[in-house]
């Protein structure tokens, strides 16, 4: 449990821990910021229900004044996610190191996915982004082993190198 008081987790916080199962996040925390990139065991991050920042859905972190996805744990177990109907946006670093993910699918209302989004999801083959999506960051896709991503026509701003650093993509856009 992070306590009670800190408001701040800088990225890489508790990177590469391999111990951690389940963090529990207090009502103060409000950046989380890719704290927990690399934790491999992480499947369970929680949020003290008086957060007014912060909310835990099937353990996956969500900022409350615009629904995007901020936190999905590194060590969750799932292969595949469809992001929930409702979310408009994925944070910077939000995938980082989810190595169980071989396919998302990112629906219409996410309007915008940042910075790095999915960097270091080595076994990531298959993004879907539906119609709705108008927004990419830089370097979405680092260090991942792409094989399908499905881009919607709706797209109006893409960021430096998406798939441009790691491996190199050989599949199909």
């Amino acid at each position: 449990t992070v306590p009670e008081g800190v408001n701040y987790l800088a990225m890489d916080s508790f990177s590469r821990n391999g111990n951690l199962t389940k963090v529990t996040l207090p009502a103060s925390a409000s950046q989380i910021n890719g704290a927990f990139a690399g934790c491999s065991q992480l499947e369970t991050i929680e949020v003290d229900e008086k957060n007014v920042d912060l909310y835990s859905r099937d353990g996956i972190v969500f900022r409350r004044y615009n629904n995007a996805l901020a936190e999905y744990p590194s060590g969750k177990k799932d292969s595949f996610y469809v992001i929930p109907e409702g979310v408009t946006g994925i944070e910077a670093f939000a995938f980082t190191d989810s190595d169980n993910l071989i396919s998302v699918v990112v629906p219409g209302a996410v309007e915008y996915v940042g910075q790095e989004a999915f960097d270091l999801c080595d076994n990531l083959k298959t993004v879907i982004f539906e119609e709705g999506v108008t927004s990419f960051d830089n370097y979405l896709f680092n260090w991942c082993k792409l094989q399908d991503v499905i881009l919607p026509r709706s797209l109006e701003s893409i960021g430096e190198e998406i798939v441009g650093i790691g491996y190199p993509f050989e599949g199909t856009l």
